[in-house]
């Protein structure tokens, strides 16, 4: 007899002080808490986020960490109850696995898959691509780490620096290496450049030799600087964009992606 499963495709993390302080490369550690950095203090609940040597805006306004501050079983009246200019403690679910499964198992989630909070929002906009490699990589072990508290029940998309095609192509191997399927990328302008021009058509190709799939998120975050093209155009590429075409979606399955062209869910397109 079948058996329903329920699997959560939308599901985050909150990276931990973990991935720069036991997961990243010692010789690396200085470049790349310079390059990216997360801190969130549990006594204070005051949040430091260094991007590319500055101090960056924190992703929530208020003390409520609201990528984390959620837990199964609250009632809208309890979080409309919440104190935005107190702390309040975070999920451990949200960088714990075995606090994650229990949660999951209270809502009746037999599976899921794992995307990055600040990873996803601040790592994109990483200058240096040597430093974003190292970090990348990081995150990626960590991630790799966590799951492995139930590997049939968690899963999680890699993360890659886009900062250089070759640095990319080379952690999309290691990672598939590893046991990954799926690759999350954020749809951010980096030094003009965004992820369907021609130039990162040997990252797609490598996406489509080793059978990833790759969610393209359909917002560059409220932290990436640079939303727009060059011509000043919104973030989202235009269908007729002479500078940015979307050729190279025909190497890859893509199941979640910007409105660009016409994409069918596991075909080629292009």
């Amino acid at each position: 007899m079948a058996t329903n499963v329920v699997f959560d495709c939308d599901s985050y993390v909150l990276e931990p002080d973990a991935i720069w302080d036991t997961y990243l490369d010692s010789t690396y550690k200085v470049a790349a808490r310079s390059a990216f950095y997360h801190h969130i203090d549990p006594d204070t609940g005051l949040t430091t986020v260094i991007v590319n040597g500055k101090a960056a805006q924190p992703m929530n306004k208020s003390r409520i960490i609201r990528q984390a501050i959620w837990k199964p079983g609250m009632t809208p009246d309890q979080i409309g109850e919440l104190n935005p200019r107190e702390n309040h403690p975070i999920n451990p679910g949200a960088s714990d696995s075995t606090a994650r499964l229990k949660d999951k198992d209270t809502m009746g989630v037999d599976r899921a898959l794992l995307f990055p909070t600040v990873f996803a929002e601040y790592f994109p906009t990483v200058e240096n691509p040597d430093v974003a490699a190292v970090l990348a990589r990081a995150y990626n072990d960590w991630i790799h780490d966590f799951c492995a508290a139930d590997r049939k029940r968690l899963f999680a998309a890699a993360v890659l620096p886009i900062q250089d095609v070759g640095l990319a192509v080379a952690e999309a191997k290691r990672v598939a290496d590893k046991g990954f399927k799926a690759i999350a990328l954020r749809p951010a302008f980096l030094d003009g450049r965004f992820v369907t021009m021609p130039l990162f058509t040997p990252l797609w190709k490598t996406f489509d030799d080793l059978g990833l799939a790759i969610f393209l998120a359909p917002s560059p975050g409220s932290g990436n600087t640079s939303r727009s093209t060059p011509s000043s155009t919104p973030y989202i590429l235009r269908e007729k964009s002479p500078s940015c075409g979307a050729r190279s979606y025909r190497y890859v399955r893509v199941l979640t992606v910007i409105p660009v062209h016409r994409v069918e869910t596991g075909r080629r397109v292009g």
